[in-house]
């Protein structure tokens, strides 16, 4: 009966001490395959060329409090399959969260790519 009563004890420390270690996350990478034009088997144009706009934001924050933030609207005459690589990039890079030892981190970002009816000409122009 002790050493099931140690066992237990010595299972539920070690327990409370994995939960307490240095923890780490971030998304899943994209796959992408250059070949055959897909993001994470998703099929995307690569030959027509349009003028894409491209919105981001992210924000950093230190134990819960916000410390940095920013946001931006791009343009991009490209194709559809590169400015899908840019967003996916993006998302990937910019969603990531770590904590340790009652500290914390994280950044969190949102993106939006859009197909605007603007010209290589005025691609960007408002």
């Amino acid at each position: 009966m002790k050493k099931l009563l140690y066992v237990a004890v010595m299972a539920l420390t070690m327990g409370l001490f994995a939960s307490c270690g240095p923890r780490a996350s971030i998304g899943r990478e994209p796959e992408i395959d250059n070949t055959n034009a897909t993001i994470n088997g998703v099929h995307y144009d690569n030959t027509e060329y349009a003028c894409w706009q491209f919105k981001w934001e992210w924000t950093e924050k230190e134990n819960g409090t916000v410390t940095d933030q920013d946001s931006g609207v791009e343009f991009m005459w490209t194709t559809q399959f590169e400015a899908q690589k840019v967003k996916a990039a993006f998302d990937y890079s910019h969603n990531v969260g770590a904590s340790a030892y009652g500290q914390s981190y994280s950044l969190n970002g949102t993106s939006t790519l859009t197909k605007t009816d603007h010209n290589e000409s005025n691609c960007g122009v408002e």
